[in-house]
């Protein structure tokens, strides 16, 4: 019996065709969730944290010197939303009354929110992108537009907060500390969205501070270098009450302790007001709570002659608690 060679290379190639669709859709990963109804979900967030600054009006021009001020002085949100471990939507806002989630219903969602207060620091680094916006660097890798994108593949985001980019004292450039100087809160949930609602998150605080004070500190000033990943600090007379840092740590996300830390060494010099600097000496402080202050006491010498007399460092913890607001 005859064959048609052109029936028989049309066979092969319809066969060639379907094992080739075959194989693409086995490489491809699975599709997120479309269509069907959707759940509107606005968060709140609660717990250690407290929202009561108004709005800023928009998030674009940054070229506008004032305005990018007011978006570093201002407190930073971010939300990640993932089903299991792959990402669905991200979002960064300034303003919190716009964090709100449209989710396919009837599907589990792991949902973690982050806050960034400036604190005692020059607050979240930025730059301005190719459309206007501030785009921040770790841990976010996002700009600044008050909506949640449901596109997101970045898995880093939010991931660990540990080197994020801060401004540093220039308020230029940027600096990325092991522990970066941040006034920071974290919350995660998992979550069903089986109806539009409003969902509370709790919020942890994940900070330390520490503070420094003085006696016989009347002039000159002090010069708190440390060696590691965290940037010196000039102390007067006149800002040494108001020395408070406030340092973001990883670790309490999970936990009230350091579980990996690095070490915080630190020297203090005395440059007295004739120019002349002595060396006072150094500690080491560790390790570190959740919500605690150390402070470090420094007594300065009294006689002119031995610049050695007198001169003491010691260390003390305090703990921020619901009476002992602490302003900053």
């Amino acid at each position: 019996m005859k064959r048609n060679p052109l029936l028989i290379v049309c066979c092969l190639a319809a066969v060639a065709f379907i094992y080739s669709c075959q194989k693409t859709s086995e490489s491809m990963p699975n599709p997120k969730p479309t269509g069907g109804e959707k759940a509107l979900i606005h968060l709140r967030l609660d717990g250690d944290i407290t929202i009561n600054q108004s709005a800023l009006p928009g998030s674009r021009k940054a070229h506008n010197y004032v305005f990018a001020r007011t978006v570093r002085d201002s407190t930073i949100y971010a939300v990640d939303v993932r089903i299991g471990n792959t990402p669905y939507a991200a979002g960064v806002f300034n303003n919190p009354d716009s964090i709100n989630l449209e989710l396919p219903s009837n599907i589990s969602y792991t949902i973690t929110a982050a806050a960034f207060k400036k604190g005692s620091g020059e607050g979240l680094y930025f730059q301005e992108d190719g459309f206007g916006d501030q785009y921040f660097f770790r841990p976010l890798r996002r700009s600044l537009e008050n909506r949640m994108h449901y596109t997101a593949n970045d898995s880093s985001f939010l991931g660990d907060l540990t080197y994020a980019t801060t401004f540093a004292a220039d308020t230029t450039s940027s600096f990325n500390g092991f522990f970066p100087e941040l006034d920071s809160y974290t919350g995660r949930v998992n979550f069903n969205a089986d109806s539009s609602q409003t969902l509370n998150i709790p919020m942890r605080r994940v900070v330390f501070g520490i503070k420094y004070s003085a006696v016989n500190f009347t002039g000159g000033y002090l010069i708190v270098q440390y060696s590691n990943s965290m940037q010196t600090k000039y102390l007067t007379p006149d800002n040494i009450d108001n020395s408070l840092s406030i340092y973001t740590a990883n670790d309490f996300r999970y936990s009230e302790t350091l579980s990996s830390w690095e070490r915080i060494l630190f020297t203090i010099k005395w440059v007295k007001p004739d120019g002349t600097t002595t060396t006072l000496g150094g500690k080491e402080l560790i390790p570190f709570n959740r919500s605690y202050i150390t402070t470090v006491n420094i007594t300065l010498p009294t006689g002119s002659t031995n610049t050695n007399a007198g001169i003491g460092i010691s260390l003390t913890d305090t703990a921020w608690t619901s009476t002992n607001v602490i302003n900053f």
